[in-house]
């Protein structure tokens, strides 16, 4: 019998998630600030979502994760988004984060529709 209270998803799908969220509250191909992303982690972990090793800290305002911070990293690193102030997403980047959550869409619908939920009620 499949687990229907599952909260865990893979740590990569969580950032593509969250990256996508802020994507989408901020209205432009523009990454707001590493620690407005964070939030969105934390609005997941208070829902219940289970972040897996995904790390968070309490800074002045706010959150900060290292790992959104890498993840962004990485996308840079491959030329999936242009260092300027603030990050912004290439054509690329954006489908790479679709693929990433489509993907994970097919394994567990169920769990990403809740999180995608979660994320569109937050502010």
């Amino acid at each position: 019998m499949e687990n229907e209270t599952s909260t865990t998803i893979r740590r990569d799908v969580l950032l593509a998630e969250v990256v996508n969220a802020a994507l989408s509250k901020h209205g432009s191909d523009k990454l707001p600030s590493i620690e407005r992303i964070s939030s969105f982690l934390f609005g997941l972990k208070k829902a219940g979502i289970d972040l897996g090793e995904i790390a968070l800290r309490r800074v002045p305002g706010g959150f900060y994760s290292e790992d959104v911070e890498t993840f962004v990293g990485h996308y840079l690193a491959a030329g999936y988004a242009m260092q300027f102030s603030p990050v912004t997403l290439t054509d690329k980047g954006k489908e790479v984060l679709a693929s990433t959550i489509a993907e994970e869409r097919k394994e567990n619908p169920d769990l990403l529709q809740r999180i995608e939920e979660i994320l569109a009620n937050l502010s």
